[in-house]
């Protein structure tokens, strides 16, 4: 019987590629120690994608975007980085 662990500490994940919304996947799949497409939750329920692009794309360094989705609190830091965190 395989079980899936949670991290019970936070993930950073640098944004390497233009879209924020895969590093903001890439960062909550790290956390729940599975691939992407393995994941339960959709990203578009918790907040406005498009939004969260164009935001993060024209943003300063000292932007913070947090939202909550399932169990983590996510933290987007302009276009420079990804942080999830249990709740």
């Amino acid at each position: 019987m395989a079980t899936n662990a949670r991290r019970e500490i936070g993930v950073e994940r640098e944004i390497e590629n233009p879209s924020v919304s895969t590093a903001v996947i890439e960062a909550i799949a790290d956390a729940e120690s599975v691939e992407p497409t393995e994941l339960d939750l959709t990203l578009y329920e918790a907040v406005d994608v498009d939004a969260l692009e164009r935001l993060c794309r024209d943003s300063d360094r000292h932007l913070v975007l947090e939202f909550e989705i399932g169990t983590y609190r996510v933290r987007v830091r302009g276009s420079k980085s990804v942080i999830v965190e249990p709740q």
